[in-house]
């Protein structure tokens, strides 16, 4: 695993993390105060996740609705 993080192509893929998912998971966290889950289980973890997301998502679209609308 180090010597994939290492190379160029993993250093790539890790650089590219830092701007696709960790912002989002900070949104969620500060924004709507998500900081564990509540269920146990995988399939109970996958659909709070997918209901998190997507309040998060639904939180994002109504800004941008509104802030078209002025």
């Amino acid at each position: 695993m180090k010597e994939q993080l290492l190379s160029k192509e993993g250093a790539k893929l890790y650089g590219q993390r830092k701007i696709d998912l960790e912002p989002t998971f900070g949104q969620v966290k500060a924004n709507l105060g998500f900081t564990r889950f509540s269920v146990c289980g995988k399939s109970k973890v996958e659909n709070e996740t997918n209901l998190i997301f997507m309040a998060n998502n639904l939180r994002k679209y109504n800004k941008r609705i509104r802030s078209h609308e002025r």
